[in-house]
């Protein structure tokens, strides 16, 4: 399903250069107080694809080593699965979120909440690049979390309130791409904005 998200993501980034390539580059690099959310909707479906500089979530870059670090860096990955804080369709349109998934480059979470093989991850990786370990720990890290919805009552679908900015402070500027059927748009939310109409 994410590789579904991803592809659709890259149709709308597509698209979206097509009609405003200066602007689209612009969001491709890694800003920290930016952040990016790809949307497709889809008669009754909607896919969503947020990613952000892992700073403007936790505060930190750095590979998580700490107990605290680790344990920040995991509330957020499950504080990026509550789509009811971040991501608010009309009641009218009957949505339902059917999948759900979080990660950055250690930790993988699905919707059901639990971290796929990190450790192991981790433990592997201490062994095979110990040479290239102190660079990553000072490398850029982004987070990434999909979304995917199905709504019953698709007409009724005329607007996106998306709450990233609320839900975390060192998110100042939020781009969002969105093709709803054949029409792409491209809208910039800062603070105070979260409401996107159709």
């Amino acid at each position: 399903m994410i590789r579904n998200v991803l592809a659709l993501c890259l149709g709308v980034s597509a698209a979206l250069v097509s009609v405003n390539a200066a602007a689209f580059e612009q969001h491709e690099a890694h800003v920290h107080g930016e952040a990016v959310l790809n949307i497709v909707v889809e008669g009754g479906n909607i896919e969503a694809h947020f990613q952000s500089p892992q700073m403007n979530l936790t505060g930190f870059e750095h590979q998580a080593e700490t107990a605290a670090d680790k344990g920040l860096l995991a509330q957020t990955l499950v504080k990026l699965q509550d789509t009811s804080a971040l991501i608010n369709l009309p009641d009218q349109a009957q949505c339902k979120g059917v999948k759900v998934a979080a990660n950055n480059s250690d930790i993988v979470l699905d919707d059901s909440f639990k971290e796929e093989h990190a450790d192991e991850h981790e433990h592997e990786h201490e062994h095979e690049h110990e040479h290239e370990h102190e660079h990553e720990q000072n490398a850029h890290k982004d987070m990434q979390a999909s979304y995917v919805f199905k709504c019953q009552n698709s007409p009724a679908l005329d607007q996106i309130d998306v709450k990233f900015m609320q839900a975390f402070q060192g998110i100042e500027k939020l781009d969002v791409n969105l093709l709803i059927g054949s029409k792409a748009k491209s809208v910039e939310l800062k603070a105070g904005l979260s409401v996107i109409k159709f």
